[in-house]
């Protein structure tokens, strides 16, 4: 958002722009680096925890549906996003919703139904395609 901002034609500041670009990169890399869990044959996940990388939080990507929402695009690989959002269904489902968190790669389903959890998950996959 603070490099569309910077871009705009009222502000008009090339430099922080860029400046804010290659802090997104950056992140990305980071993020990519150290949370995302690959599981081969297209699938895998961020985790929520360093410590636990079997560990699936529900909300995870709101800040993607904002994202979207406001026309600023993606915050990660799309394809990533997808494989993330086919893990949640696989290992956070309920009968009721998405359950807020999983451990153990799914098998310990922790808390309750995150209201949210379930219209994010759709609104990311409409958007996805």
């Amino acid at each position: 958002a603070a490099e569309e901002l910077a871009r705009s034609p009222l502000i008009k500041d090339e430099a922080f722009a860029e400046e804010c670009a290659a802090a997104f990169a950056r992140g990305q890399q980071v993020l990519d680096a150290n949370q995302w869990m690959d599981r081969g044959r297209g699938q895998g996940h961020y985790s929520f925890a360093l410590e636990d990388n079997t560990s699936l939080m529900v909300d995870t990507f709101y800040p993607q549906v904002l994202s979207y929402t406001l026309g600023l695009g993606p915050l990660v690989d799309e394809a990533k996003l997808q494989a993330h959002l086919d893990t949640e269904l696989e290992w956070n489902d309920s009968p009721y919703g998405l359950i807020v968190k999983s451990t153990a790669s799914g098998k310990t389903p922790y808390g309750d139904v995150w209201q949210m959890g379930s219209p994010n998950w759709a609104s990311m996959n409409i958007h996805l395609g």
